[in-house]
């Protein structure tokens, strides 16, 4: 029996201000080639994907060092999406400045799941997003 490839998708960037920009063009890029799937997305899935590859991703540059590794693979009805970096600990939610900081608050309210996990050298912020129509 043969079965079909996830679509997934992997991107490293430099950790550097333009890092979040670059991340959203590369998320809508590789979802608007998976769109042809015979899964049709539900309207407003692609912009909630990349709000919150924006919002990992610029966290990471925030906070960590070196370089993103980023991540997105469709998993059923849904695309998680998993950011890497070499940051200290894991992601906490913080309450918001005003003009920055509900970063994670997004990324709560638009995913069915999300978390955080460290391991030695690396740290990962994942969201899992539905994008059933």
């Amino acid at each position: 029996m043969i079965t079909a490839a996830v679509p997934s998708t992997d991107r490293t960037f430099h950790r550097h201000p333009t890092a979040a920009r670059r991340a959203r063009i590369w998320a809508r890029s590789a979802l608007a080639n998976w769109s042809t799937l015979d899964r049709p997305l539900r309207t407003g899935a692609v912009d909630d994907i990349v709000l919150v590859v924006s919002e990992l991703v610029s966290n990471s540059v925030l906070h960590a060092q070196g370089e993103i590794h980023a991540h997105l693979e469709l998993v059923h009805a849904a695309v998680r999406v998993e950011v890497h970096d070499s940051g200290p600990a894991p992601a906490v939610a913080r309450p918001d400045s005003g003009t920055y900081g509900r970063g994670l608050t997004i990324t709560n309210s638009l995913a069915d799941h999300c978390g955080w996990t460290r391991r030695p050298g690396r740290a990962t912020a994942w969201a899992t997003v539905p994008v059933a129509a």
